[in-house]
């Protein structure tokens, strides 16, 4: 007999804009219908080449010293560049993510159903109601059949 059930981790969401997930603001730009005038062009615009040049080539020089004896002696260096050079948004050193293990149930995901009821039960343990959600979105995910699942209900 195969058992089922599903697990959850909560992962607190630090630093978010006020507003971000208002579900109204939400529906309103979908409504607006953006995505198609997306183009090529708009995503390149949106691309730092100067970065990405500096990670590609940051890349390059790591697997040098990586598989060139001689080269090893740069390892330090090449450490110390990647940190100061490619982070876009660094993160405070002492900051840790807030992360709660929540209590496992029996419903099965395959089931939109039964995916409903584990959801409500994940949502119940994290004291996460209609009422405290004050119109905002609730942000779940999961693997890919998981994730194929939320979209349903």
């Amino acid at each position: 007999r195969m058992l089922k059930g599903m697990a959850a981790t909560a992962v607190e969401m630090e630093n978010v804009v006020p507003g971000a997930f208002k579900i109204k603001e939400l529906l309103r730009r979908q409504s607006l219908k953006e995505r198609l005038q997306l183009s090529p062009e708009i995503i390149l615009a949106d691309i730092d080449f100067d970065h990405q040049d500096l990670v590609a080539a940051l890349d390059f020089l790591r697997t040098l010293i990586h598989f060139v004896a001689a080269l090893s002696q740069y390892w330090d260096i090449l450490k110390i560049l990647a940190a100061e050079s490619l982070k876009k948004f660094p993160l405070p050193k002492t900051r840790r993510t807030k992360i709660y293990p929540l209590g496992c149930n029996s419903f099965d995901e395959i089931q939109v159903q039964e995916l409903k009821k584990a959801m409500e039960d994940f949502m119940q343990q994290m004291g996460v109601d209609e009422d405290n959600l004050n119109g905002r979105c609730f942000v779940a995910s999961g693997d890919g059949k998981t994730f194929n699942q939320l979209q349903k209900l």
